[in-house]
């Protein structure tokens, strides 16, 4: 099927949504990029995967910083 032009590689999007988790200051900041980043890797379920390990990851973080 044809993407359209909107459409961006699921690497590009895991990649900025994990440069994006790393700024993130609090676990709020966090929730909030997550659910659009994983919602636009909906057609890969293996950069969803990932997605959910940086979540875990960087949640962790900050979860013991607060």
């Amino acid at each position: 099927t044809p993407q359209s032009p909107a459409a961006r590689p699921a690497d590009d999007i895991l990649a900025d949504f994990t440069a994006q988790a790393a700024e993130c200051a609090t676990l709020d900041d966090l929730k909030g990029i997550y659910k659009p980043a994983w919602n636009a890797l909906a057609s890969s379920a293996e950069h969803q995967q990932k997605c959910v390990e940086v979540f875990k990851t960087r949640g962790a973080e900050l979860s013991k910083a607060a």
